[in-house]
């Protein structure tokens, strides 16, 4: 029976993180995880209670606001 998953565990890219792999990510407070994820600046995914980040999506943030 194929997977009805619409991620795929094959691809890191789909992984979820929770906001405080985030944080050890950046670098940064998970409060200011949070801060992020409520001003919209870094999408997330409510799951029930729990906050999820796709991989994919901190991987676009830390693009955007790179210094060059």
């Amino acid at each position: 029976m194929p997977s009805t998953s619409i991620l795929s565990t094959d691809n890191p890219s789909e992984e979820m993180l929770k906001p405080k792999e985030v944080a050890k990510n950046l670098n940064i407070d998970v409060s200011q995880v949070y801060k992020l994820i409520r001003a919209g600046a870094l999408p997330s995914v409510r799951i029930w209670k729990s906050i999820r980040v796709m991989r994919r999506d901190l991987n676009r943030f830390i693009e955007q606001h790179r210094d060059i």
